[in-house]
Order: C-alpha cells, then structure tokens, then sequence
C-alpha cells in the first residue's frame, strides 16, 4: 500500500510542479501577472485582505515559493525511487 501511494504522490508531483518551476523560473513576468490576477480575484471576492494579498504576493514572487516547489520535487522523486 505504502509503495502505491509513494509511486501516485510521485507520479503526480513530479511532473506538475516541476512544470510550475519551470513556469516560475523560465516566465517570470507571466507569472507575476499570474500572480497579481490570482489575488486581485480573491481580494475581490472578499476572501482574502489587501494586506494578506500582498503578503502572499511577496512570498509567491520571491524565492520563498521556489524553494518550496523544489523541495517538493526532490521529495516527490525520492518517494518514487526509494520507497518501492
């Protein structure tokens, strides 16, 4: 069971978020708008603040969010390679 939910959390996560890495690193002024359109929606629609909004902005522009996403793979492939 373990090495079944090891291989679909890597099969998922590997190749998703190592696209949205790509997106972030390779696309910067895409995802900055990506970004900016994101948490406009939620600020409009009442779900979040304005200052909530730029904090999370802060985070998903800057390295924060790439390291995030890295580790977040690393894991994803030693899940698939070291748990079957």
């Amino acid at each position: 069971m373990i090495v079944l939910l090891s291989l679909a959390v890597g099969i998922v996560v590997v190749p998703t978020w190592s696209f949205w890495l790509w997106f972030m690193v390779r696309r910067p002024a895409r995802w900055t708008e990506f970004v900016d359109r994101e948490n406009a929606f939620w600020v409009q629609h009442g779900v979040i603040s304005k200052r909530i909004a730029a904090i999370l902005q802060r985070l998903e522009k800057g390295y924060t969010l790439k390291i995030v996403v890295a580790l977040g793979i690393l894991v994803g492939l030693a899940l698939m390679l070291f748990c079957n």
